[in-house]
């Protein structure tokens, strides 16, 4: 278990080869004597340090302890600050001692409500929103200290997501209104982090980190660059096919329409010789009747007449040979008189 150390800092001096003395800060080798040491101090090589040795996993006790030695002092929030902008340099039980400090502190100071862990999204933003911009005129002033050290606690534990950070930064500092051009147009003009960097103050604290943002803010640019460089040529060859869809879709739309035309002509052709053949065979019927009745007509007439006077003529004594003769030459004639009439039906 880490205790806390004085408050005072340790300081060692180191002589140079000339004999001249030349001070050092000394570097802080645990978390309650980094809370306890005053002036600027830089987190990142702390914290780098701290993490390469073995770490003791920091009781409850010893950081309500520190939460109090830092609400305790009126540099407390900006120590604390440096903490949490530093937090990407550590993980484990180091990271996560600082965010239990944190809460801590703000429990102390009664800015961190009571909320299930992990709050909702919009309960977080709420209670850190009204911290910046109280929602009564009577109400204490912003603590933008405490606006600042529950909005880097809620990113560290993603209880928020980016575009609800960048809300809450927009809201509490809200940019300078757009200037309008002389025809009443309001001016927006694409701020860029180099012209931040160049615009802040002249200090590495400022101006390192909004350099390290102009680096992101190159990379993700080049990137969507690339991006929207691959999607364009995607689109120009979709359109390719497209077009190329659409004449071949033309071309087999003309040639349904030349087919349905060919099968409506085919079906009105097919009708057509439905009805002839239809009226085909009721002719060849009513041939077919008139045929079958003057076949039989003469058959069951005239002919059975002529052969029954040929066979009484032979059987009366002596034969009348000469009406058998007339009777068998009359239906001879019929015979051959039918038979030309047959044929003329060809």
């Amino acid at each position: 278990m880490e205790t806390l150390p004085p408050i005072n800092p340790t300081t060692t001096q180191s002589v140079t080869a000339s004999g001249t003395a030349k001070r050092k800060l000394h570097l802080p080798t645990t978390l309650p004597e980094f809370i306890a040491a005053s002036g600027r101090s830089n987190a990142r090589p702390f914290l780098r340090k701290l993490a390469k040795g073995a770490f003791s996993i920091t009781s409850r006790d010893d950081i309500r302890a520190m939460a109090g030695n830092l609400g305790a002092r009126h540099d407390g929030a900006l120590r604390l600050v440096f903490l949490l902008q530093a937090l990407d340099e550590t993980v484990g039980s180091i990271r996560e001692s600082i965010l239990l400090l944190t809460e801590d502190y703000l429990r102390e100071r009664r800015a961190f409500p009571s909320l299930p862990t992990p709050p909702p999204p919009s309960e977080c933003c709420a209670a850190i929103e009204r911290l910046a911009r109280p929602s009564a005129p009577k109400q204490p002033r912003p603590n933008f200290d405490l606006f600042g050290i529950f909005l880097l606690l809620a990113f560290h534990r993603d209880w928020l997501g980016e575009d609800d950070v960048v809300a809450l930064l927009e809201n509490a500092f809200p940019a300078p209104k757009p200037e309008r051009s002389r025809s009443g147009d309001i001016q927006v003009k694409e701020p860029a982090p180099i012209a931040a960097a160049l615009g802040a103050p002249l200090k590495k604290p400022n101006v390192a980190p909004l350099l390290a943002m102009n680096r992101a803010w190159k990379k993700r640019t080049d990137s969507q660059a690339k991006q929207i460089s691959y999607l364009e040529a995607n689109i120009q060859r979709l359109e390719g096919e497209k077009s190329a869809s659409t004449a071949e879709l033309h071309r087999f739309q003309a040639q349904v329409a030349e087919l349905n035309s060919k099968v409506q002509e085919k079906e009105r052709r097919i009708d057509t010789l439905e009805r002839e053949l239809t009226d085909s065979r009721t002719v060849a019927q009513h041939r077919y009747d008139a045929v079958k009745g003057r076949a039989r007509g003469f058959l069951e007439g005239e002919l059975l007449r002529w052969l029954q006077n040929a066979i009484e003529a032979a059987s009366v004594e002596p034969p009348r040979v000469r009406v058998i003769q007339e009777r068998l030459q009359s239906a001879l004639n019929g015979i051959q008189k039918e038979a030309q009439w047959l044929q003329s039906l060809d």
